[in-house]
């Protein structure tokens, strides 16, 4: 199984209207952008090795942030979670987590402008894996998008 770089977990989501997109992710890998729908679902990237790099292990205690750019493009809204899982197999439960532009602390964060935030986790955690899951609202056009880039403090 290929590491994630120390502390960069790279883009842990991308999902668009209209999936047309690729990226490298932080294990050097071509990934492409999945669909972005009115369900919560996660991206689908293709593995590397044995690894989803949208569901990476994060297993030490660290705080998390994400960055998060939107693109509503007609969509009223996106909303999104970030979701912890004890090992795999388990159940997938909802973490809080922190908007740094707004101070809002919630399990649902809500973007209703175009432009980029950063959200995050409270100051330590320990889980075994983590993903995060997005839906939109309205009018879900080609230009509607969501990326999320994500660091640990490793």
């Amino acid at each position: 199984m290929q590491e994630f770089p120390r502390g960069d977990l790279g883009i842990v989501l991308y999902k668009e209207g209209t999936p047309v997109s690729t990226y490298t992710d932080c294990l050097g890998a071509t990934q492409s952008s999945s669909a972005l729908t009115g369900a919560y679902t996660a991206h689908t990237p293709n593995d590397v090795g044995a690894q989803n790099t949208a569901l990476p292990h994060v297993g030490a205690k660290g705080g998390l942030s994400l960055w998060v750019t939107s693109s509503l493009a007609g969509a009223t809204d996106i909303k999104l979670k970030l979701q912890s899982q004890y090992r795999h197999g388990e159940p997938w439960a909802d973490m809080q987590t922190s908007r740094q532009d707004t101070g809002s602390v919630s399990a649902v964060q809500t973007f209703t402008a175009d432009g980029t935030v950063c959200v995050q986790t409270g100051s330590g955690f320990t889980t075994g894996r983590i993903r995060v899951v997005a839906l939109a609202s309205g009018v879900i056009g080609a230009g509607t998008a969501i990326v999320v880039k994500s660091r640990t403090v490793p």
